[in-house]
């Protein structure tokens, strides 16, 4: 799904009442229920387990990685890493919520509050899991990886760029395609709703993203 995208809201609600499953997972941890006006998994009209203390097991670079700690030099990365994590998190809330505001008043992801809602009023669902890791925990991974590299402001910037470029690339597609249909997309965030569908709809779009990232970003 698109977390900004009406129809990812629509196709998850059709999915799931038609599927009617046992269990519903989203793409979620307990942490970021807050944003839905949850207050917590207890709050949720159904049963709910979680991710929450799973750990992936380390990879060969992570095994190097710690052996070669430096015992002076870790306490200030952990402390960097906590900051970026927690600033990084806070940025890209902010982000949806000024790209959601843009186009049209969308919120980041809705798909996802729909379906809890459909799975809490549904009882056939039994459960609802939260299957995503830790949002901070994923992003002092991202800022561990880039530091590995040497330059991790060089990093995160191949990683805007590469992103933006996508983006730019599908949104002139679609600009095309549009007037070649007769349409008129007004304004910005009627373009970045297109967009944000088109990325969703086109399988050859993403990996055609995915493939750049892994070429240009390989620390990830």
């Amino acid at each position: 799904t698109a977390h900004l995208s009406e129809a990812s809201t629509a196709q998850v609600e059709a999915v799931i009442e038609a599927e009617r499953p046992d269990a519903v997972l989203v793409e979620l941890d307990p942490a970021r229920l807050a944003r839905f006006g949850f207050s917590g998994p207890s709050a949720l009209g159904k049963p709910c387990v979680s991710a929450a203390g799973i750990e992936p097991p380390p990879l060969g670079d992570d095994l190097a990685a710690a052996a070669a700690e430096s015992p002076w030099w870790q306490p200030a990365q952990d402390a960097f890493l906590d900051l970026f994590s927690v600033a990084a998190r806070g940025l890209m809330s902010s982000m949806y919520s000024d790209m959601g505001r843009d186009m049209g008043g969308l919120k980041g992801g809705g798909e996802f509050l729909k379906a809890i809602q459909v799975a809490e009023r549904d009882e056939k669902c039994v459960k609802i899991v939260l299957g995503d890791r830790d949002s901070v925990a994923t992003l002092r991974r991202a800022g561990e990886l880039s530091l590995r590299s040497g330059d991790p402001f060089r990093v995160l910037r191949r990683l805007y760029d590469v992103s933006e470029s996508s983006f730019d690339e599908l949104e002139a597609q679609v600009v095309r395609e549009a007037k070649a249909r007769g349409e008129k997309l007004e304004g910005d965030g009627a373009v970045s709703v297109a967009v944000m569908e088109a990325m969703k709809a086109s399988p050859e779009a993403r990996a055609r993203m995915f493939a750049r990232l892994a070429e240009e970003v390989l620390w990830y």
